[in-house]
């Protein structure tokens, strides 16, 4: 059962992968490492967790550039 979250965070950054707008791309990716942190947390992968955590604060901080760079 837990395995299903390690997948869809799996099929989450696929699908951000084949992404042509970079602000989909970075929101969809966002998203899945939400799903690699829950799922690192519960099977006490913390390479994975990390990870996660990493992506996240690097995709928030390029979102806020988009946001406040076109505005």
């Amino acid at each position: 059962m837990v395995d299903i979250i390690g997948y869809i965070a799996l099929c989450l950054a696929l699908i951000a992968m084949m992404s042509t707008n970079i602000r989909t791309l970075r929101w969809i990716h966002l998203i899945s490492c939400m799903f690699y942190l829950t799922y690192g947390i519960i099977t006490k992968a913390n390479p994975v967790a990390a990870g996660a955590i990493l992506f996240g604060i690097i995709h928030v901080y390029h979102l806020y550039k988009l946001n406040t760079v076109n505005k």
